[in-house]
């Protein structure tokens, strides 16, 4: 029975099929007030000989016990496949990464797994049969039940079986960005929809990331070009405001023998032309101009030499000291 549980039936139908003779002998000996002994049995089906024909009885129950039996083994069979099956699909679908989300024609939600739950922060009973706009921002929900409806008039996929970054909103009212995949499904002729959902949420915090990355790259860059093409001019900028400081020292002193020299007589007039020219006021202007013109630069070489330091690393060595005030 252990290796062959289909037997179990045929013994059961068999021996159901014993009662069948049994009861007809001994109503058969109640009938004739006969008793229970060999001879009266033998007499009993010598003269009826329908007995034998009800003695058919357990093989025809026992044949139907082992097509009943065989039956039921091969539907348990099967229901322990579907079983299985279910438990496999219910397993993958329970442990999936992505959020699996299943509605109907009217929206409403017929399937809520794991990572969904996890993701918008509901239970599973607290969606099953409320309508999936609540898990979208406002202004959406709308765009997707026209989406529905147009689907369902005209059967044109605008954005079934697309993948598209759209947001979702949890249930605490987070709006948030996903990655959504929706494509319809056919159940017993009955069409519904599912949605394949991800949160996004970090990859795209760490695009932002490398966005300001590529721009401070960027900027670093440019310092650095801004840095070399500055550096040039302002230092021969630097060296000619020196050029003219010196020789501007040289025009002082030489303008000083030249007034030793001038007799008293032209005194007067000289004077006169040095006021009209606004000597004295060149003389005492002129080289704090140049000084202040040469601390200029050596400020724009300090801003350079800064810039230059800020946006690039010598190649020679991973680490480096930095003077974070700097």
């Amino acid at each position: 029975l252990q290796r062959r549980p289909f037997r179990f039936s045929i013994l059961i139908a068999a021996s159901l099929g014993l009662f069948f003779p049994a009861i007809a002998i001994a109503l058969l000996l109640w009938h004739e007030n006969l008793g229970l002994n060999w001879r009266n049995l033998i007499a009993l089906h010598r003269n009826h000989f329908t007995l034998y024909i009800i003695w058919s009885a357990p093989l025809v129950l026992g044949f139907f016990g082992v097509i009943l039996g065989k039956t039921s083994l091969l539907l348990k069979q099967k229901m322990d496949r579907l079983e299985h099956k279910t438990t496999e699909l219910n397993t993958i679908l329970n442990t999936a990464a992505s959020a699996i989300i299943t509605i109907d024609t009217a929206g409403g939600i017929t399937n809520f797994n794991k990572a969904a739950e996890q993701i918008f922060g509901y239970d599973h009973d607290e969606l099953i049969g409320k309508n999936v706009n609540s898990l979208m921002p406002a202004a959406k929900a709308a765009e997707h039940d026209a989406y529905l409806r147009r689907y369902l008039q005209t059967g044109q996929a605008a954005i079934l079986g697309k993948r598209r970054e759209v947001e979702a909103r949890r249930k605490d009212g987070q709006i948030f960005p996903v990655l959504l995949r929706v494509n319809p499904m056919y159940i017993n002729g009955t069409i519904y929809f599912s949605g394949v959902i991800d949160d996004i949420s970090d990859t795209k915090t760490l695009q932002n990331q490398l966005i300001q990355a590529q721009k401070l790259e960027a900027i670093g860059q440019l310092a650095s070009g801004v840095a070399h093409e500055i550096n040039t001019p302002i230092q021969y900028i630097g060296d000619n405001l020196s050029a003219l400081s010196q020789n501007f020292t040289d025009i002082t002193a030489y303008h000083q023998a030249v007034a030793r020299l001038i007799p008293d007589v032209l005194k007067p007039r000289t004077d006169k032309l040095a006021e009209e020219h606004d000597i004295q006021f060149i003389l005492e202007d002129s080289p704090q101009a140049i000084q202040q013109s040469l601390e200029g630069v050596e400020r724009v070489a300090e801003i350079v030499k800064a810039m230059k330091a800020f946006s690039h690393m010598e190649s020679a060595q991973s680490k480096q000291f930095i003077n974070l005030h700097e």
